[in-house]
């Protein structure tokens, strides 16, 4: 069990590099195979130099930002993400988290992702709960 305070940051997820194998698993596992992130040629048509990776991809990292951090009972009760620019192949990622406020056994996180050139690629909202329903056993 964890306490937590406004102003809290987690611990951030650092990838230096995505890698097609990121984009590949991500693919196999949701099932999402749309061409723009596993083709170059059809990437490169929809304006883009290379394959993105999938918004949810980089949206999932912020639920396992927490989840490295909370009980085994801690749920998401809600989760808003804007997707401000697109992460790419060879781009770095940084998923980066603070507590906003925390009540009546909710807390409010700030989840943000940033590239190696320090843009905002990703910002959001959480509320969490249930933490703190598992006592500390040892």
């Amino acid at each position: 069990m964890r306490d937590f305070k406004k102003g809290d940051h987690f611990p951030s997820i650092d990838i230096p590099e995505i890698t097609a194998e990121h984009i590949s698993n991500y693919a196999e596992g949701s099932g999402d195979y749309a061409s723009i992130h596993l083709d170059k040629n059809a990437a490169q048509e929809a304006g883009f130099d290379q394959p993105i990776a999938h918004g949810m991809w980089s949206m999932a990292l912020g639920g396992k930002l927490v989840a490295r951090w909370l009980s085994s009972n801690f749920q998401i009760t809600s989760y808003y993400v804007s997707f401000i620019m697109p992460v790419m192949i060879g781009d770095s990622l940084i998923v980066q988290g603070q507590i906003l406020d925390v009540d009546q056994g909710q807390a409010e996180i700030k989840v943000r992702g940033i590239n190696q050139r320090e843009e905002t690629v990703i910002k959001g909202k959480m509320i969490v709960k249930g933490w703190q329903d598992e006592k500390a056993s040892g």
